[in-house]
């Protein structure tokens, strides 16, 4: 079966972020710059260290972020998990409103 168009596009996405990510990453930690890593921005930019007011919401989102990303990557867009039904189910009350009141 060959890849079709959809697939060789998302395979040179992510050529291009992975590579991204290597250069700018690499770079830091080959100066030694460990302040400037991927994760210490994420730990910034969410408030987790150094602590803001909204480290637990970055915390939050941060976890949640990384459990749906392993969930969609592991079991499909069409899944049939837990997690993946309950994420679907309130996207799903919060754009049309909760119509079971």
């Amino acid at each position: 079966m060959r890849p079709r168009r959809y697939t060789w596009a998302w395979i040179i996405w992510l050529a291009i972020t992975a590579s991204g990510f290597a250069a700018l990453e690499g770079y830091a930690l080959r100066k030694g710059e460990f302040d400037n890593t991927l994760s210490v921005h994420t730990r910034r930019i969410t408030g987790i260290h150094p602590r803001k007011p909204w480290h637990l919401i970055g915390r939050a989102a941060v976890a949640l972020g990384s459990l749906w990303v392993a969930n969609h990557v592991a079991f499909g867009p069409h899944s049939n998990s837990r997690l993946h039904r309950i994420m679907i189910d309130r996207m799903v009350s919060k754009s049309i409103g909760d119509v079971s009141r």
